[in-house]
């Protein structure tokens, strides 16, 4: 029965989370902070996805060899995404977080080992200072990644894209990337208690380049991606 088999999954995925989560955070702990942080977590995902049996496909990854430092903008659609991508996306990034995952056990440690970067969106200082720090990362050569639609997407479908990572972009004369990620919502879904094993899509659709630096070519660019993502989500 689907209902035992869903069971039987959940309590394995557990199992997995509570033997590999906390030797995974102590050592962290130990480590700087930075790019061998970072590649444990990487790591540690890729482990979580292939032992889970969910089958993942990745295409377009040639789209990120030789680009350089660019802004991955991806759907939002359940809470394993950053983790789908950790073990699909073939190039180190920073993620753009809400700040509130730093009070989450476990995550927040390996969100602030990593360097990710973190925003409370409630306010409007904080939100000028990670825009800096956004457009200030790009330029040192590091890729970011970020939610546009701030927030996961549920059910009501892809929502409107916000313009802060289109504007870091064009600000830091940089391409944007989109991802569609596809699957993730199957496997743990808001509606329901059991997890579910499934396969899993992530499409890296070619860079967006800007062409200018005012506002339209943020619009135009945010407009182009989510484009790129809605198409991929209906195909």
């Amino acid at each position: 029965m689907p209902e035992i088999r869903d069971a039987l999954f959940t309590v394995y995925v557990a199992a997995l989370l509570v033997v590999t989560m906390p030797p995974t955070w102590m050592v962290l702990l130990f480590l700087p902070r930075g790019r061998t942080a970072d590649r444990l977590v990487r790591c540690w995902s890729r482990f979580i996805v292939r032992a889970s049996g969910c089958r993942l496909h990745v295409t377009g990854a040639d789209h990120l060899r030789g680009a350089g430092a660019v802004v991955l903008v991806s759907n939002h659609v359940s809470y394993i995404d950053s983790v789908v991508l950790m073990a699909a996306v073939p190039a180190e990034y920073r993620f753009v977080a809400e700040h509130g995952v730093l009070a989450w056990p476990l995550v927040g440690t390996a969100v602030r080992k990593a360097a990710h970067l973190t925003v409370d969106r409630g306010s409007r200082a904080a939100r000028l200072a990670c825009a800096g720090a956004m457009v200030e990362t790009l330029r040192d050569g590091h890729s970011l990644l970020v939610y546009p639609e701030g927030r996961r997407s549920r059910k009501e479908g892809l929502l409107p894209f916000r313009l802060g990572a289109f504007r870091a972009a064009v600000d830091a004369g940089r391409p944007v990337v989109p991802i569609t990620v596809r699957g993730t919502d199957a496997i743990v879904a808001t509606d329901r208690l059991l997890v579910r094993r499934g396969p899993v899509d992530v499409i890296i659709h070619e860079p967006i380049a800007p062409m200018g630096r005012d506002r339209s070519e943020m619009v135009r660019i945010r407009r182009l991606a989510r484009l790129q993502i809605a198409s991929s989500l209906s195909s």
